[in-house]
């Protein structure tokens, strides 16, 4: 759990701070997301019963920072964070 806690700290520093797409690929995960495409710079991510959510990437790799502040809303990441942090 203290790692992806580190994580989301990290997305709430600085989202221009998260450099590889394996880092939202594990916090999408742990909220069960599974990745479906990923055609090119784009990475599309399934839950049954949610919405895709699209995340597009820089050479491959590193996230945009817009897509990882529509993550973080969409997961309503800020709510989880605080209710976790503590434990």
């Amino acid at each position: 759990m203290s790692t992806l806690l580190k994580l989301i700290e990290k997305i709430f520093r600085n989202a221009q701070s998260v450099d590889d797409i394996n880092d939202i690929r594990k916090v999408l995960e742990h909220f069960g997301y599974r990745e479906k495409t990923n055609t090119g710079s784009h990475c599309v991510f399934h839950k049954k019963g949610g919405f895709p959510i699209t995340v597009l990437t820089k050479k491959g790799r590193k996230v945009l920072a817009v897509y990882v502040r529509k993550v973080a809303d969409a997961l309503d990441l800020e709510k989880w964070y605080e209710t976790n942090k503590e434990k």
